[in-house]
């Protein structure tokens, strides 16, 4: 699960920073520049690169790196944030600067994240960072390489590289990466004060209790999103939900999540997020009553545009996974032929998609590979042995 889904102000970033007419101050375009000439040069001791590199970098992103004291990262920028009486200045960008990857023996991103869990984890943070997710912006810089990536803490550390810069002069024709860089930087102010507006919502929270481990539902453990629209993606007439658990909680990349709609009748309902899904297929199967009923597919925010990620609601089905279980493949043919003749393919029957109720009725429930015949691919990444494809 991508951390961008956990707060908006990371995607927020991205979009303007990939914008072209997001635009960048004159200032910040000039202090862009010295930031990347500070950037290309070699030096003798790392900390005659930080004193170089710091000022610009601070010019443009409009804001003062504070250095961290008594930690083992160089740099982050805070924001004040208070509970009730409590009062804090909390981390939400931590910078990590080191010489080229070759010279060094330590990698910047990593260590950023490493050092976000550091400082969050810090005993005067407890009451912060169990209020929330702890949405920080990591900056590792190494040489004159530039990367970008966001982190949360549920019950897990979550990291997402957002952008990968080259940060070097390398021409005095290079307006263009200039660009590219000023835009990236100059982004950082405006999620930054996102986020100081959003801490100043959490007065109302209650934080998550770490030794009573409840209420195990605590919002920081969930994505930001708890609503979808009855009437395509029209978010004015809206259905919310509250999250219970996550289906796979012991699997990092679980995207799915059981939840409850606040309705006069709730009902129970699984929010899943992809990059990829076949409604059709999905329909297909649910009007003949071999699939959960499909509530919604869509956008997942209506002010902030996920490109490929999307939300899918359907109705909770409560069965279990077809495991060492022969009984129900007649069924599970049926339900494959059905949207073969339909024009369409399924990709991923295995027995955790195909779950088998008290009574033994069969519902498929997974689409993300599923797709038009001779159209639909599965996911690079995955291997598939051709020989044995029939």
């Amino acid at each position: 699960m991508p951390a961008s889904l956990y707060h908006p102000a990371f995607q927020r970033w991205r979009i303007r920073a990939a914008d072209h007419n997001f635009g960048v101050p004159a200032e910040v375009v000039a202090a862009t520049v010295g930031f990347m000439e500070a950037a290309s040069v070699l030096y003798h001791f790392e900390n005659d690169r930080k004193a170089a590199i710091r000022p610009h970098l601070q010019e443009a992103i409009k804001r003062s790196v504070q250095h961290a004291v008594n930690f083992d990262f160089d740099g982050k920028i805070t924001i004040p944030a208070s509970w009730t009486a409590i009062r804090r200045s909390v981390p939400v960008l931590v910078v990590e600067e080191e010489h080229e990857s070759a010279d060094s023996n330590q990698d910047a991103t990593i260590q950023a994240a490493f050092s976000m869990r550091s400082a969050w984890f810090d005993d005067d943070m407890t009451v912060f960072r169990n209020l929330a997710c702890c949405p920080t912006f990591l900056l590792g810089l190494s040489g004159a390489h530039l990367v970008i990536s966001v982190a949360v803490l549920t019950d897990k550390l979550i990291v997402e590289r957002l952008a990968s810069l080259w940060v070097g002069r390398s021409s005095t024709h290079d307006k263009h990466q200039t660009r590219v860089v000023s835009r990236a930087l100059y982004a950082f102010s405006f999620s930054i004060d996102e986020l100081q507006e959003w801490y100043k919502s959490l007065h109302a929270c209650i934080p998550f209790d770490e030794e009573k481990i409840i209420p195990a539902n605590h919002t920081r453990f969930f994505p930001f999103v708890c609503r979808y629209p009855l009437d395509a993606e029209n978010f004015a007439n809206a259905v919310e939900f509250e999250y219970r658990c996550p289906l796979q909680p012991n699997q990092s990349t679980c995207v799915a999540f059981r939840a409850t709609t606040k309705e006069s009748n709730p009902k129970e309902v699984v929010v899943k997020f992809v990059q990829r899904y076949c409604r059709e297929a999905h329909d297909i199967l649910a009007i003949a009553g071999m699939a959960p009923a499909l509530l919604y597919y869509g956008r997942i925010d209506p002010d902030v545009d996920y490109g490929d990620w999307k939300m899918v609601v359907m109705e909770y089905f409560d069965g279990k996974p077809s495991y060492e279980d022969n009984r129900h493949r007649e069924r599970v043919m049926e339900a494959i032929q059905l949207v073969h003749a339909e024009g369409y393919v399924l990709g991923d029957i295995r027995p955790p998609n195909v779950m088998v109720g008290e009574e033994c009725e069969v519902r498929l429930i997974d689409f993300d590979w599923a797709g038009g015949d001779e159209c639909a691919l599965y996911p690079p990444l995955v291997y598939v042995n051709r020989k044995n494809l029939g």
